[in-house]
C-alpha cells in the first residue's frame, strides 16, 4: 500500500503580478505562454528593441524583412547612380528602363562588393557613392550574419503541453494533472516545473489575488525524453481540497506552469510555460497512453498529448 504524502502548500509571494484585481484582465498568462501584459506611457523606441525584435520574430518575417531590406538599398544606390549618369559607370544608355535597371545590377554588385567589371565609377562623384554604398553593404552583410547566428544559437522551448489539466484518480484519492513533453528530437536536462495557484478571494470587502506554490508529487526530472504527467496530489493541505467546480470558477482560478530546463545540443537553459483556467480543467478523467514500442524504439505521439477518457473518482 503506498504511503500517503502530505506535502505542504505555502503561498506564494514573488509572482510578479501582483495581489489587486481592479482593472486587471481575469487570465495573466496566455496558454500560448505569453504574458497577458501591455505597457504603455513611453513612447515608440523607448520600449521597442529592433534587435529583441530580429532575433525572436518568426522566420517567415525575418526572411522578408532582410529581402525588402535588402531590395530597397540596392535600389535607393541604383537610383542614385542613375540619376548621376549611367556614362559615368562606363554604360551606354540604352533607355530608361534598361538603364534604371543596369544601374540597379551594379548597386548590388558594389553592395556586396563583387564587382564583375563590366561597369565601373568613372567619376568623382559615382566613386563617392560606391564607396558610402561598400561601407553600408559591409556592415548590412555583417548585421544580418550576426542576427542570423543570434537566431540559431538562441536557446528556443519546445515544450508541449496537454489542452487541458486534469483532476484524475491518484492513489486512494485525485490529484491536478498536465501532461507535457518536448517536440524536438534533443533531450532536455535537470528539467524542473513549478505550479502556481492563482484564487480571487475577499478581504476585508476588497478581492485580492492569492497566489500558492503547489506541492508536487515530483518537481524535478533528470530528463526529459518521453512524456511527464505533473501531478499535485489533492489531500487536506492542499487549497484544492474539498473544492468542486463551481468555487473553482467563482475563484477565477487560473494554474499557472512554470518550466524550466537545459538544452543538451546547446548547454543552455531554457524556459517555458502556461497557464489553465477552470474552465480548461476536466473533471474525472485521465490521460491515456500515447507512447509505444514500435521495433524496439519508443514512440511518442505528441500530437495525441492532450487525449485523455472520463473515469469515476
Amino acid at each position: 500500500m503506498d504511503k500517503k504524502q502530505n506535502l505542504k502548500t505555502s503561498e506564494y509571494k514573488s509572482s510578479g503580478f501582483g495581489s489587486r484585481t481592479d482593472n486587471q484582465p481575469d487570465r495573466l498568462i496566455n496558454q500560448d505562454g505569453s504574458v497577458n501584459v501591455k505597457k504603455t506611457g513611453l513612447n515608440f523606441f523607448d520600449h521597442f528593441s529592433i534587435f529583441h525584435f530580429l532575433v525572436t520574430t518568426n522566420w517567415t518575417k525575418f526572411n522578408l524583412l532582410v529581402i525588402l531590406s535588402y531590395l530597397l538599398l540596392i535600389s535607393f544606390f541604383g537610383a542614385i547612380y542613375y540619376f548621376a549618369g549611367i556614362e559615368k559607370l562606363g554604360i551606354t544608355s540604352e533607355g530608361f528602363t534598361t538603364d534604371l535597371l543596369n544601374a540597379i545590377y551594379f548597386s548590388s554588385q558594389t553592395f556586396s562588393t563583387v564587382g564583375y567589371g563590366r561597369a565601373n565609377p568613372l567619376a568623382h562623384e559615382t566613386n563617392l557613392i560606391a564607396v558610402a554604398e561598400m561601407l553600408i553593404g559591409m556592415m548590412y552583410l555583417a548585421l544580418a550574419a550576426g542576427l542570423l547566428f543570434a537566431r540559431f544559437s538562441r536557446p528556443v522551448s519546445k515544450v508541449v503541453f496537454s489542452k487541458k489539466a486534469l483532476i484524475a484518480p491518484y492513489r486512494q484519492g485525485k490529484g491536478f494533472m498536465i501532461r507535457l513533453s518536448n517536440a524536438k528530437t534533443n533531450i532536455l536536462l535537470e528539467v524542473e516545473v513549478k505550479v502556481l495557484l492563482v484564487m480571487v478571494k475577499e478581504e476585508n470587502g476588497v478581492r485580492v489575488r492569492k497566489f500558492n506554490d503547489l506541492p508536487l508529487e515530483m518537481s524535478k526530472i533528470n530528463l526529459l525524453a518521453m512524456t511527464w504527467t505533473v501531478v499535485h496530489p489533492i489531500d487536506e493541505s492542499s487549497p484544492l481540497y474539498m473544492i468542486g467546480k463551481e468555487q473553482l470558477d467563482r475563484s477565477e482560478a487560473e494554474f499557472m506552469v512554470l518550466i524550466k530546463g537545459i538544452n543538451d545540443t546547446l548547454s543552455q537553459t531554457i524556459h517555458s510555460r502556461t497557464s489553465y483556467k477552470s474552465e480548461e480543467i476536466e473533471w474525472d478523467a485521465r490521460f491515456t497512453p500515447i507512447y509505444k514500442n514500435h521495433k524496439g524504439v519508443s514512440e511518442v505521439a505528441i500530437d495525441k498529448i492532450s487525449d485523455f477518457e472520463k473515469v469515476s473518482i
